[in-house]
């Protein structure tokens, strides 16, 4: 990613090694990445992770554009 930054990062919450939850905040984290927006993507059901955190993730914070 830091050879070739994405507009944009699309990814499923359940990913191998590491969770989207994780890989989000790794990104957030980075001030040469934090600027890419992400977009999790679930199949999660209430009562299990899907509700750990909101759908997407900006620069200013978490935003769930899904809703409850």
């Amino acid at each position: 990613m830091r050879e070739q930054a994405p507009s944009l990062i699309i990814s499923d919450v359940d990913i191998p090694n590491m969770d989207g939850y994780a890989l989000c905040e790794a990104i957030k984290d980075d001030p040469q990445l934090r600027s890419i927006p992400v977009i999790l993507l679930t199949s999660l059901r209430h009562g299990s992770r899907a509700g750990h955190f909101p759908s997407v993730v900006t620069d200013d914070g978490w935003t769930n554009v899904a809703g409850e």
